[in-house]
């Protein structure tokens, strides 16, 4: 079965058609709710914006920074969809499109190899603005006319963020996996740039490097399909990349190499705020585990291996190839507790650094074997 991408929308790995949610609050009348939710499912598999007949080529003539424009109502109505099967209240519209997100398209060009760009330019249909999304955003799986994984798309919430700088943007997402304490003394800070690079702009350009990031992950085949494994299918773990961090339980789930020395990365919920599991005063520990047990590149990569490869391909072109910062510092009670900098230069990131290298270099070669 066809869908959007499943970990963009907080504590359930959301946009995925799970009805859980949504029968949680309608067990009283659950035939009802239940033919609704086959109503919704049937409309959604109609939906033309699934396949790339209905996108046809035209965007391939445009330069890959001008592949920006507002949500064509067939889009619209397939997040609407979405939106009510999953239990949100959100009700999307198309907006005009700001040009903080061609800005940002514009300095990520600069900043990939020839390989991936050309991989974007055959198979990445646009970015598409919104507003009331539910999210910041979120990256969509389109088909080609053998029903196979081909093409992708953003869907893009571009007035949510039109607020917060880079480093507020990265503080604010980190700070959403933790819920209060009574006697909280921890602070959470986040710099992703220099104060003179501390823009909005540079905030679409960080989020939009780890949309691309599962964008170029589908499109050249570096890790297995996430549609397959949220449809309950047999999934491939024999993908280079994967095998660094994960593995496939005798269940069939997903647990990552750690897990025995890293028990948080089972309840981290980014975006999850006072529903997190996770409290201010396990933020520490949290992160001392992740720097000296892991090799996950960041707090968001440890929640399933495709928003670990989005955020190893977001934060190395970041660090690696744009030479900009990334740190959290963790203060409590005013003093500096623990400074936690980018993996990129580390051991504990060494096997990722390689592969990151050499699929950039050969996008194509570094897939299944």
């Amino acid at each position: 079965m066809a869908t959007s991408h499943p970990v963009k929308r907080g504590i359930l790995f959301l946009r995925w058609f799970s009805c859980f949610a949504v029968l949680a609050v309608c067990l009283s009348s659950l035939v009802s709710c239940q033919s609704r939710q086959a109503e919704l499912q049937e409309k959604w598999e109609k939906n033309p914006c699934l396949t790339i007949q209905y996108w046809g080529t035209k965007w391939k003539q445009l330069a890959f920074e001008e592949r920006i424009r507002e949500a064509p109502p067939e889009l619209i109505e397939k997040i609407r969809i979405e939106n009510e099967i999953n239990g949100f209240s959100e009700r999307p519209v198309s907006v005009k499109p700001g040009s903080h997100i061609f800005n940002a398209l514009k300095s990520i060009k600069m900043s990939l190899p020839k390989g991936l760009m050309e991989t974007l330019e055959n198979q990445f249909i646009g970015v598409f603005s919104v507003k009331n999304l539910g999210s910041s955003g979120y990256s969509d799986i389109v088909y080609d006319l053998k029903g196979d994984e081909k093409y992708t798309l953003i869907v893009l919430d571009a007035e949510l963020l039109l607020n917060k700088t880079a480093n507020e943007w990265a503080t604010w997402k980190v700070n959403s996996a933790f819920k209060a304490d009574v006697d909280n003394t921890i602070e959470i800070r986040a710099v992703i740039e220099n104060e003179e690079n501390d823009t909005v702009d540079n905030t679409f350009r960080f989020l939009l490097l780890h949309e691309l990031g599962h964008v170029l992950g589908v499109t050249t085949k570096a890790h297995s399909s996430w549609v397959e494994w949220y449809s309950n299918k047999h999934v491939n773990m024999n993908f280079p990349f994967q095998r660094l961090s994960w593995r496939l339980t005798g269940d069939n789930q997903i647990a990552s190499l750690f897990d025995d020395m890293f028990p948080e990365r089972e309840i981290i919920k980014v975006y999850a705020f006072e529903k997190s599991e996770l409290t201010y005063n396990q933020a520490l520990s949290t992160f001392k585990n992740l720097v000296r047990r892991t090799n996950f590149p960041s707090f968001y990569a440890t929640q399933s291996l495709w928003e670990d490869f989005a955020e190893s391909f977001a934060t190395y072109v970041h660090v690696v190839r744009d030479k900009r910062p990334w740190r959290i510092t963790i203060d409590q009670a005013g003093k500096t507790m623990l400074v936690v900098e980018s993996c990129w230069d580390h051991p504990r990131c060494e096997e990722k650094r390689v592969f990151m290298q050499k699929w950039m270099m050969n996008p194509s070669g570094s897939g299944v074997n």
